[in-house]
Parts: C-alpha cells; sequence; structure tokens
C-alpha cells in the first residue's frame, strides 16, 4: 500500500473512492472500513478473558491479492472473522473460537466465530493517523484487531 485515503463524517465515500480511482498513476483502490471496539472477550476451556479498546477492519474481497504483503495469514482460513495474532493470543482463542465485541456506546456484545489468525506486518502504517506529521501524531495502532468482511458487523 502506497498511501491511503480517509474519508471525514459526512462526506461521500463512494465519491471519494471514484476520485481516487481516477487519479493518474492509481493501480488498485479499495474501500477499507474502520469501527471502534471498546473491548473483545473469549472464554475458552471455562475460563474468560478480555481485552481493551480495539480496531474493527472491514476489507473486501480480494483485498490480500491486490495489496500482498500488508496481511499474512498465520492459521486457519485466510478470509472472514480474522484476529489479529496479539489478540488471539491474549484471548486464548484460534480457528472456531466465538469472541464477543463489545461496541461502543452498546451494552451488548456481538459474537463472531474466528476463521483465522493473521499478522498484519504494516500494522503502523494501516493505522496511522492520517494527515498529520508523524512527529505530531503516534501511530493509531489497535491493541486489537478483527478482520471481517464489511457486511458482517455493524459500522
Amino acid at each position: 500500500m502506497d498511501w491511503q485515503v480517509e474519508v471525514q463524517p459526512g462526506a461521500d465515500p463512494n465519491a471519494a473512492l471514484s476520485l481516487v480511482r481516477k487519479t493518474p498513476g492509481v493501480r488498485s483502490a479499495v474501500p477499507v472500513s474502520l469501527a471502534h471496539s471498546s473491548g473483545f472477550t473469549a472464554t475458552e476451556q471455562g475460563s474468560t478473558q478480555t481485552t481493551g479498546p480495539g480496531m474493527l477492519l472491514g476489507l473486501p474481497d480480494g483485498y490480500q491479492t491486490l495489496f500482498p504483503g500488508e496481511i499474512r495469514s498465520l492459521t486457519g482460513r485466510p478470509t472472514g472473522v480474522l484476529l489479529a495474532q496479539q489478540t488471539a493470543s491474549n484471548l486464548h482463542a484460534a480457528p472456531g473460537s466465538t469472541v464477543g465485541i463489545r461496541l461502543p456506546g452498546t451494552t451488548g456484545v456481538r459474537q463472531v466465530r474466528v476463521d483465522g489468525v493473521l499478522d498484519l506486518p504494516q500494522a503502523d502504517s494501516l493505522f496511522q493517523k492520517i494527515g498529520a506529521p508523524p512527529s505530531h501524531s503516534p501511530p493509531r495502532r489497535p491493541t486489537t484487531c478483527c478482520s471481517c468482511p464489511p457486511p458482517s458487523w455493524p459500522h
């Protein structure tokens, strides 16, 4: 990935994507959705583990083919509901585990079944604050990450 465009609240994401795709030199452009989680939870072998806040990524089908090297599949399926390696370790979760996702402003927990575990080798660039000089803004690197197809989780 060479660069990202962050669409501000109230802007039309489809118009932004269209403009980016028309920009000379752009080879591929796809929408990626981000959402905050207030935490993740999992119960494995009678023990419940929880994490702090994290980010959810909604990646379109074919993302890994278009942007090789951004996601490295470690175990399980390379598509579906994927947990970052550190999150999976913290939750003692693996493919087949059920993980609860807490969303800010809600009281419920959304349960999802884990399809795979991944590594995000370029996580610092993926979660950096867009438009801020590196010295003024620390990376938005999440403490946890769950990659899900966009239609399967609420925005």
